[in-house]
């Protein structure tokens, strides 16, 4: 609630952030129902969220798509690893782009470099710190993250929240 407060968006992610085996065996109203309580638990505690990302182990998209639609406004695909295009978007389908910095930053400075040219885009960029690749090397990613942030500002950027983000890549165009 802290963080909540102090200004940082928090979205929800599932209820019970199921593996891909359980999430294949469920109804899309049972998914729903998870959506739902993922919504409720936030809204308990007085965060209020128009958005939620799926689990990597999301395995019917289909399903995913209809229960989100049950309580939130839009909602966060696992991965995607692409630029998302104003007026192309669709609401429940919104793609992550996973900032892997294993190759010194390389592709995700090439991705903002696309984005840069063409200002009609939203990345979202994700982050995984319990990722392998992480432990050991956090001050070496972090120093890469920084240096991707400094670049994307530098050149007209604005970093915004996801709701932010889909008020103004998605929303005009629905």
């Amino acid at each position: 609630l802290e963080c909540y407060a102090s200004g940082i968006e928090i979205i929800a992610h599932t209820y019970d952030h199921a593996s891909s085996e359980t999430e294949a065996a469920r109804t899309k109203e049972e998914v729903a129902t998870n959506y739902r309580k993922a919504h409720a638990i936030l809204e308990m505690h007085g965060i209020h969220t128009d958005g939620m990302c799926y689990n990597g182990g999301t395995a019917n998209t289909y399903q995913a798509q209809y229960a989100a639609r049950n309580s939130f406004r839009y909602a966060f695909i696992a991965g995607g690893d692409r630029i998302n295009y104003a007026g192309s978007i669709d609401p429940y389908n919104i793609a992550r782009y996973k900032m892997n910095v294993k190759d010194g930053g390389t592709a995700a400075f090439a991705a903002l470099d696309e984005l840069i040219e063409t200002q009609t885009g939203w990345m979202v960029w994700m982050i995984h710190t319990s990722d392998s690749s992480w432990q050991g090397n956090e001050e070496a990613y972090t120093a890469i993250y920084g240096q991707l942030i400094d670049y994307a500002l530098e050149n007209g950027i604005q970093i915004v929240t996801t709701d932010y983000g889909y008020r103004t890549y998605v929303e005009p165009y629905l």
